[in-house]
């Protein structure tokens, strides 16, 4: 991982001479969930999410085609995973947990950004590389089901500092003027380093020491370029 960023990096200093610089903004709408290993613990659903932040094209070569793409985002996501807990005493129900998560991650995507050459007023470009992320926030809600009662109660998950995406998207520019496009695409971010610190999570056990739990994003990235 160090070394893929490393490289990253290099690209995009040698390049620098020959590179033309792009800012824009971006808030794009999406959903997350999470996606487990656990044999106890289930992923249930998914979360609305929104992402808010600056977009940066470090344009690569004469024909602006290529182009590394980054920025400064804070992405607000989530999920809901499900438990069930069995009760020693076979007379009563399993207990059921459902946890309700809400995160928010300041992200620095590293990407690789191809375009096309400009068609009527309309660019395709594609995109992939990976997403460096730090949690800023935890907060959740807990839903417990013994029976029929059902009691909520607020929490804040253990959820890891550091996370990192492998990212994937693609769509259109569309040009307004010589230096104006608006962007419109979709975007998937597929983690995959665990979210959960499960050296802090009081709700595995010793049996679950090697699960992984990792966190999905799929949305519509909209954007303007000045």
């Amino acid at each position: 991982m160090k070394k893929l960023l490393l490289s990253l990096f290099i690209v995009l200093i040698v390049s620098s001479a020959h590179a033309q610089l792009r800012l824009g903004l971006t808030a794009s709408p999406g959903i997350s969930w999470f996606k487990t290993d656990s044999k106890l613990t289930n992923s249930e659903g998914v979360a609305p999410g929104l992402t808010l932040g600056l977009l940066l094209d470090v344009r690569i070569g004469e024909n602006e085609r290529y182009a590394f793409s980054s920025g400064l985002a804070l992405a607000m996501c989530g999920g809901n995973l499900e438990r069930t807990i069995p009760d020693a005493d076979t007379a009563h129900a399993d207990t059921m947990f459902t946890f309700h998560n809400q995160l928010q991650y300041v992200n620095i995507p590293l990407t690789f950004r191809m375009r096309t050459n400009e068609i009527g007023y309309i660019t395709y470009y594609g995109q992939f590389g990976i997403t460096p992320g730090i949690n800023i926030r935890a907060r959740g809600t807990t839903d417990r089901s013994p029976g029929n009662s059902i009691a909520k109660e607020n929490y804040n998950p253990e959820i890891g500092l550091f996370n990192m995406s492998l990212s994937f998207g693609g769509g259109i520019e569309y040009s307004l003027s010589e230096s104006t496009a608006l962007l419109l695409g979709i975007y998937f971010d597929s983690g995959f380093l665990p979210v959960v610190d499960k050296k802090e999570d009081t709700f595995l056990d010793k049996d679950e020491a090697n699960t992984r739990t990792v966190i999905k994003n799929l949305g519509i990235k909209i954007g303007i370029f000045f």
